[in-house]
């Protein structure tokens, strides 16, 4: 049998990178909402002797605190450490300063996979533990919703000052407008 190959031009796979980058995005997405889901149901479940009656609505509540998460997560980060990142749509981490040659990097962007999952994981369980707490002392429905919110922000600020004392990392919150913002060579500064 003969083979056929195509041999795709530059500007050809130029066209389709964003769409094969799209793809892998959501795909990555997809897969670690499940597993994060899955992973912190199981944690909360056993944690909190939940009910199989309410099994459904702690696998909802993971996906929510999970794809709140995946949305937030980059956006906090720049708040957090002036480094750069923004919405995973406009760009994810590209802009990052763990990209600049000279400077500071961001923490929680280079942060060693032994050490991320205080990032990903601990946020997500903490969320799913608040709203276990708060459904479990019947609270309002929007106290359930919030609290889950406001422990991801709480939490994170936390795990991110331990992060910022660990690093040294310059910027934390306050300070100069970002930390992507350093000189590039003795002339121009980037901005």
């Amino acid at each position: 049998m003969a083979r056929v190959m195509m041999k795709l031009s530059p500007r050809c796979l130029a066209a389709c990178l964003p769409a094969v980058q799209l793809v892998a995005y959501n795909t990555a997405f997809v897969s670690g909402a499940t597993a994060g889901a899955a992973l912190s149901t199981g944690v909360a479940a056993h944690v909190c002797k939940e009910s199989a009656g309410t099994a459904a609505m702690q696998v909802a509540a993971a996906f929510l605190c999970e794809g709140f998460q995946q949305v937030v997560h980059n956006k906090f980060c720049n708040w957090l450490f002036r480094c750069g990142c923004t919405w995973e749509w406009a760009g994810g981490w590209n802009k990052c300063n763990v990209r600049n040659a000279f400077g500071p990097k961001c923490p929680w962007c280079v942060a060693r996979l032994s050490i991320s999952w205080t990032t990903d994981c601990l946020p997500l369980v903490f969320m799913l533990l608040v709203f276990s707490e708060a459904k479990a002392r019947r609270s309002p429905f929007w106290v359930q919703l919030l609290l889950p919110i406001f422990s991801f922000l709480l939490l994170g600020t936390l795990v991110a000052f331990c992060f910022k004392l660990a690093s040294g990392y310059p910027y934390f919150i306050g300070g100069p407008v970002r930390g992507k913002d350093i000189m590039t060579d003795s002339n121009h500064e980037t901005s």
